[in-house]
């Protein structure tokens, strides 16, 4: 009888999943178990291969940074993993086969909606991997109409554009780097102390990778208090999350003002450095533990699904 499931990604610290996983299970009084497989990067293949081997295997999550790579040993992609081409859940089915699913994108969306109860429009999200693409697939097809991605590698540019595609939207790509030079400027000048010297529109330049404009004239109070210019940033990559809790990508406060509401999908520390400063500049902000219980809950469904389908 297949009844083991495992998390598995590296480094996999204090996950919550084993407990909220295993809590379900015995409440519903089901004989799974659920585990971490910390597999380094250079062992992943001859290591990902032996656990799908396993006889009792019946599942799994995927977690950073697998979600790509473990999609290609699928026999089959359903969903939205198939759009995608990324997964965070696997599943044996009755006949053997490995199937692979993406809950990252459904619940994203129904964490968000929990929360934000009006359309988002305008949607920065730091990331392109695995995550960073459920939550702009998600985004997108709930009808987001500015998407900009903040992202370090070019590695996944192509895939980034492809997604936000499938739902007929364009997608703006920055590069980090462009983002620190902006606030490295802006310090240097003493912007933030001028009133004169910042445009109020600097902001949308910046993600056009224009530059920054200084021949208007700012006003600080509009800049302070005037509407914000994106509905949403979300944090889709591991930074601020423990061990390295008090890192953060754009913690310099008068970024955060551009913002309606911040979502870190980071799980771990309670409240991450990003939150923390989101809520010192009036931002509305989720954590990412509801996105993490959300597609829980949605993957504890495919398994159950397919333990009980298993012939007795």
């Amino acid at each position: 009888m297949r009844n083991k499931l495992y998390l598995i990604g590296y480094p996999l610290g204090h996950s919550l999943s084993p407990q909220i996983h295993n809590s379900q299970f015995l409440r519903q009084k089901l004989p799974l178990t659920y585990a971490e497989r910390e597999i380094p990067p250079g062992t992943f293949s001859e290591s990902f291969r032996a656990v799908l081997a396993e006889d009792d295997f019946l599942g799994a999550n995927v977690t950073l940074p697998y979600k790509q790579t473990a999609a290609l040993f699928m026999d089959k992609l359903e969903g939205d993993a198939a759009a995608l081409e990324t997964i965070n859940t696997i599943t044996r089915n009755a006949d053997g086969k490995l199937v692979g699913h993406n809950t990252d994108v459904q619940g994203f969306a129904d964490a968000l909606n929990a929360v934000v109860k009006t359309p988002v429009k305008r949607a920065l999200i730091f990331g392109s991997g695995g995550a960073a693409l459920a939550v702009l697939y998600a985004l997108a097809r709930a009808g987001c109409e500015r998407l900009v991605v903040i992202h370090r590698s070019d590695r996944n540019l192509e895939l980034v554009h492809r997604v936000a595609g499938l739902m007929n939207k364009r997608v703006r790509t920055v590069k980090l780097a462009h983002l620190a030079d902006f606030f490295n400027w802006a310090e240097k000048e003493q912007v933030f102390l001028d009133q004169s010297r910042l445009d109020a529109h600097c902001a949308d330049e910046l993600m056009e990778e224009q530059g920054v404009n200084t021949n208007h004239v700012f006003n600080e109070v509009e800049f302070d208090k005037g509407p914000r210019h994106f509905d949403l940033l979300v944090n889709a990559t591991p930074v601020g999350s423990f061990p390295n809790a008090e890192e953060s990508l754009g913690d310099h406060p008068r970024f955060m003002r551009l913002f309606k509401t911040v979502f870190d999908l980071a799980c771990d520390p309670m409240e991450t450095k990003l939150l923390f400063l989101a809520k010192l500049q009036g931002c509305e902000v989720i954590h990412g533990r509801k996105m993490l219980e959300r597609q829980a809950e949605l993957s504890r469904r495919i398994w159950v699904r397919e333990y009980k389908a298993q012939p007795k």
